[in-house]
């Protein structure tokens, strides 16, 4: 073998070592970012949510930033429990459960804005916004009738 040949295997032999150790520390960084506190599932089965962040009743139609627009069916509009229970798990699993949430909500796809701000036909037809900030502890479902509260649960201000 010539002395070109050794620098050029020794060379590939030292790149495929640095790429194979890349991809080592790479696997080691998923493996312990899936078990970070944020990532990692609950040992026991009962402490799993009960029910899904989405679903036929409940679903993310698009977002701005921070803010979800979200559709609800009429039956889960007529529960404010059930409700309130669905968006707290929906922003604790989108976002974890002590991070900032803002959801707002319509009944109809066709109402919910394409961003913000949105028009005052939209702002007439959203039917709830719920809102959790751990600084301020603010953590209220506010339901809203022609743009105006007439509802809310928890703590929505100082």
């Amino acid at each position: 073998m010539t002395s070109t040949a050794k620098v050029v295997l020794g060379v590939g032999c030292g790149l495929l070592l640095a790429t194979l150790a890349g991809l080592a520390t790479c696997a080691g960084c998923i493996a312990m970012i899936s078990q970070s506190p944020g990532n990692s599932r609950p040992s026991s089965p009962s402490t799993f949510p009960t029910v899904p962040a989405e679903d036929a009743s409940f679903w993310r139609i698009r977002g701005q930033g921070m803010i979800d627009f979200v559709v609800i069916s009429k039956d889960l509009s007529r529960n404010k429990v059930t409700l309130e229970r669905r968006v707290k798990n929906f922003c604790d699993l989108r976002r974890g459960p002590s991070s900032f949430c803002w959801v707002l909500i319509w009944l109809k796809p066709s109402m919910v804005p394409r961003d913000i701000p949105m028009s005052d036909k939209q702002q007439h037809a959203q039917f709830a916004v719920y809102t959790r900030n751990p600084t301020s502890g603010y953590d209220c479902l506010q339901l809203l009738r022609k743009g105006d509260e007439y509802w809310h649960s928890g703590r929505c201000s100082p």
